[in-house]
C-alpha cells in the first residue's frame, strides 16, 4: 500500500486540462491542490506533481522537491485511500509546489499531512452535497 505505481500517475493531458478548467482547488502552504472527481471504475487517486521552473531554474532543485513531495504523499496516502474505497470515489489530483525555497523533508511531511486532511474533508463534503442535491 505504501507504493506509488505508474497506474497512480496522472499523465493524460485531457484530464489535466479538465482539472484546471472544471476542478476545485485549495492551498496549504507550500502546496496548491487542484482536484476533480474522476469517472474511473477503479477506485484510485491519480496524481501529478509540478514544481514551477519560474521559481526553481535548476532541474536538480525541481527534481529534489518532486522526490520529497512524492515521498511525503506516498507515506501518507493510505488513510485517504481507505476512506475513498469505502465511499467508492475516484479523483484526479494535481499538486503544485508554490513555495519559493527548498524546504526540508520534515516540513513538507507536516504540511502534506494537513493538506491531505483538508483534501479528504473537501472530497467528502463535495460528495455529500452532490448526493443530497440528487
Amino acid at each position: 500500500m505504501y507504493q506509488f505505481p505508474k497506474a497512480e500517475h496522472l499523465c493524460s493531458k485531457k484530464i489535466i486540462e479538465m482539472i484546471f478548467s472544471e476542478g476545485k482547488s485549495f492551498s496549504v502552504y507550500p502546496f496548491r491542490f487542484v482536484w476533480l472527481p474522476s469517472s474511473d471504475t477503479v477506485i484510485s487517486i491519480k496524481l501529478a506533481i509540478s514544481v514551477p521552473k519560474k521559481h526553481f531554474k535548476r532541474a536538480v532543485h525541481r527534481n529534489l522537491l518532486k522526490r520529497r513531495i512524492r515521498e511525503c504523499y506516498r507515506l501518507q496516502k493510505v488513510e485517504l485511500y481507505s476512506k475513498m474505497k469505502q465511499e467508492k470515489i475516484s479523483i484526479s489530483l494535481f499538486l503544485i509546489y508554490t513555495g519559493r525555497r527548498i524546504e526540508n523533508f520534515q516540513f513538507l511531511f507536516e504540511k502534506m499531512t494537513i493538506a491531505l486532511k483538508k483534501l479528504e474533508n473537501e472530497i467528502f463534503q463535495n460528495t455529500i452535497t452532490e448526493n443530497t442535491a440528487n
